[in-house]
């Protein structure tokens, strides 16, 4: 018996770190991007040690609410939610758990993508 639940505790690690591997995979074949979540500013929405999914899309298609990730040159990569489009077209970002919107506006081309999918604790940090 104990054999048997081992053999089926097994199979099914597997067969998760095998769909983890898929889902974390097959997406950078249409050019989309993983990350790890690092930080807290995004809390409840996305916590430390999740993994996100990030696709491409032009600056033009990003709507208020959207969760973004974007760099700006010489900085570290951040994902944080569009709080407002300017009329200039440049972008006012905010991390959920920030009192204030991030200091400097976000310019189009800075744009990696929009987060698509969460992995809760993909990266396996908390």
């Amino acid at each position: 018996m104990l054999k048997f639940i081992l053999k089926g505790s097994l199979l099914s690690f597997v067969t998760i770190i095998f769909l983890l591997m898929i889902i974390i995979w097959v997406p950078s074949l249409w050019g989309w991007s993983q990350f790890r979540v690092i930080s807290a500013s995004m809390y409840p929405s996305l916590t430390p040690g999740d993994i996100i999914l990030v696709r491409p899309v032009d600056a033009s298609s990003i709507r208020v609410g959207d969760i973004v990730t974007y760099q700006r040159p010489g900085e570290s990569v951040v994902t944080h939610r569009i709080k407002q489009i300017s009329a200039d077209g440049t972008f006012v970002t905010q991390g959920d758990s920030n009192p204030q919107p991030d200091s400097s506006p976000l310019e189009p081309q800075w744009l990696i993508g929009k987060v698509i999918i969460r992995i809760p604790l993909g990266g396996l940090t908390r």
